[in-house]
């Protein structure tokens, strides 16, 4: 049967066994309402939100008393941004809930109240936790609720002393709660501290929950098991907090359990990995010097992440014997061309990874392997370590000539600026990442004859370019690239353009490594990759890549602004400040809210 099969597979994390089998339980019609939730859940894991939206819909249209899949559906839609609707959801399973008696009543009065607090309707949250404190009594879930709120932006109810004495009465029925709990709590209250720019009762209150989930014993597997989850999530979004803070050698630190705390998507852990050889078989470098041998770098997460972590190539080539890269079929030829050099003195060398799986690299070639994004936490412990040596990338001269040669050609414009105006990753990050493209084509507009701009977008454009080109505005499309097919021939486009003018992307890395002059038009839900300081002006990772930033008082027209000055300025190179004295604590407060946008 598909649904017994699908569940079991399920909860031993294969996914796509598991969804091969829920396919099957619908089309064999085997409905409970186990199908639909645990299937969405799946769905939504795996990134495909409007499918898992269609699925929950489907549910609750056989199933609308179902608390399990309403709740699922209402978080489902608060991820997606769509509070008002998550709401109307949670709201009737909270009914559901309390007229029945569930279990689950204190959980969705806790979902609900965070719901109505998202929306700002911050005396409706009042009122529903004062409805449960009265129904369930102050139990640890509805205190914390309760300190949540008082510690709201928005909240009037509470001055600081009041919050705090909140804040103190959960922790006293906190210490006295099982580890688990203990945990979780001073996970929240070390992004509390951070909130109140207290940096360092944060980072005690990390380092003590790592201690009781290390150290307790748990009843079960079922609690051990929450016991790393609860550890790895919380250990990563603390990193992503503390690297924007920047708070370097902690974070990096911390960074390390990205490579197993689950992601949202088909990508299923935050720093995904593809291990050519067991740690039996090589072990890991943990920091030790590596004067005399011989280091293998893994390529990790996304194509831009990789580029940016072997901005640390020079100091590795430096330190190292020899330092062995395997790549994707993308990326390889891009550096075998950037590390010619070299790889013919002997220090370099670059395999794919189908090279590797058929038998060129063996382990004893080598002393140690690394994650390429884990040798941070060994070079990466101050603002001055970054960016040791520009530019790190080199694109092929003659293509780069016959680009130039064409645009010039059919232009006549001296002045060539790529553009991209749409980020990457999971789609609900997409839109927080990217810019309208009409918003963005005021760049465009009534500029001097000598100015041409280059499509550099991923994806197909052509629909975006077309509409451009019908109002006039000097924009060239290159039909033949493809970054996805050929990277090495997109970024030849790259070094074509004289400056380049993106939101954070791949095009930021491809620019930013070539050293070309660039202007970052960063969301105000920019990720870890970015210091919050708003006096901060250019990226620590490329020197050439200066920052313009969308704010919450005037969205993106600061911004736009000052890439105007800087078109007509003729696009020179990004010279303000990589890191200022602005508080760190300051700095990490603007994190926390990043954190359940990004992760």
């Amino acid at each position: 049967m598909g649904l017994p099969r699908a569940i079991k597979a399920h909860c031993e994390g294969n996914l796509s066994l598991a969804e091969v089998h829920y396919k099957r339980a619908l089309e064999q019609q085997q409905y409970k309402p186990e199908l639909f939730q645990n299937y969405g859940a799946l769905l939504r894991a795996n990134g495909e939100l409007a499918q898992a939206k269609a699925i929950y819909r489907q549910g609750l249209d056989r199933y609308p008393a179902s608390i399990s899949i309403l709740r699922n559906y209402a978080n489902l839609l608060r991820q997606t941004g769509e509070i008002t609707e998550a709401l109307m959801f949670g709201l009737q399973a909270l009914r559901i809930a309390w007229r029945s008696g569930d279990g689950a009543l204190e959980l969705v009065y806790c979902e609900c109240i965070d719901l109505l607090s998202k929306q700002e309707s911050l005396q409706w949250s009042y009122a529903l936790l004062r409805q449960a404190i009265e129904e369930l009594g102050v139990t640890t879930k509805l205190l914390w609720a309760l300190f949540r709120l008082s510690s709201h932006e928005g909240s009037s109810a509470f001055d600081a002393d009041q919050a705090r004495l909140i804040f103190e009465l959960v922790q006293e029925r906190v210490d006295q709660a099982k580890p688990l709990e203990r945990a979780e709590f001073l996970f929240s209250k070390a992004f509390y501290c951070v909130k109140r720019e207290n940096v360092v009762e944060a980072i005690d209150a990390i380092e003590l929950a790592q201690k009781i989930l290390t150290t307790s014993t748990f009843q079960d597997q079922e609690e051990r098991d929450k016991a790393q989850k609860l550890m790895d999530v919380n250990s990563w979004n603390a990193s992503c907090v503390l690297l924007k803070a920047p708070r370097f050698e902690a974070a990096w630190k911390l960074f390390e359990y990205g490579l197993r705390a689950p992601a949202v998507g088909r990508q299923r852990w935050q720093r995904h990995l593809k291990k050519v050889f067991a740690h039996k078989e090589l072990p890991l470098w943990r920091g030790e010097p590596l004067q005399g041998r011989r280091l293998l770098l893994l390529e990790e997460q996304a194509i831009g992440d990789t580029m940016m972590f072997l901005t640390f190539l020079p100091t590795l080539v430096e330190q190292a014997a020899h330092v062995g890269l395997v790549l994707s079929a993308r990326l390889s030829p891009i550096y075998k061309r950037s590390c010619q050099y070299w790889i013919d003195a002997g220090q370099v060398a670059v395999w794919t990874h189908d090279e590797a799986a058929a038998g060129s690299l063996r382990p004893d070639d080598f002393d140690c392997q690394s994650p390429v994004g884990s040798v941070c936490q060994y070079l990466g412990n101050r603002i001055e370590d970054f960016a040791p040596a520009t530019p790190v990338l080199k694109a092929d001269a003659a293509r780069v000539t016959a680009f130039k040669g064409a645009i010039l050609t059919s232009n006549q414009r001296p002045l060539r600026i790529g553009i991209s105006w749409r980020g990457g990753g999971r789609s609900d990050r997409i839109k927080l990442k990217s810019m309208d493209a009409q918003m963005f084509a005021g760049l465009m507009r009534d500029r001097p004859d000598q100015v041409i701009f280059v499509d550099l977008q991923y994806g197909d454009v052509r629909s975006v370019i077309a509409n451009w080109k019908s109002q006039g505005l000097p924009v060239v499309h290159e039909p033949s690239v493809n970054p996805l097919k050929d990277m090495e021939e997109w970024l030849n486009l790259v070094a074509s353009c004289d400056a380049v003018i993106s939101v954070a992307n791949t095009t930021i890395h491809g620019a930013g490594g070539l050293n070309i002059p660039t202007m970052c038009l960063l969301s105000q839900h920019s990720d870890w990759r970015w210091l919050n300081d708003p006096k901060v002006e250019r990226s620590y990772w490329y020197p050439s890549v200066g920052i313009a930033r969308e704010t919450v008082q005037d969205g993106w027209s600061s911004a736009l602004e000052q890439v105007s000055r800087w078109i007509d300025e003729g696009c020179p190179m990004p010279d303000g400040p990589v890191h200022t004295e602005m508080s760190e604590a300051q700095s990490l407060c603007a994190s926390v809210a990043a954190v359940g946008a990004g992760q």
